[in-house]
């Protein structure tokens, strides 16, 4: 599947698999930043994604 990425940082990586056998893409911060065990914090990832119709997108530590 294409995936329509648009970068809104230059420092932002497009995500992308790391091993053909991957079932999802690696996604990376445009900050670093470190998260304490029962903290949430809002990641900024630099891009934004369309998704084609009748698919979805799901983040996974």
């Amino acid at each position: 599947m294409k995936l329509k990425v648009k970068k809104l940082d230059e420092s932002a990586i497009v995500p992308y698999y790391a091993h053909p056998e991957d079932a999802g893409l690696d996604l990376f911060s445009i900050d670093e930043l470190t998260i304490n065990p029962a903290e949430s914090q809002l990641i900024h990832t630099g891009i934004s994604i369309e998704l084609p119709s009748g698919t979805e997108a799901q983040i996974r530590p």
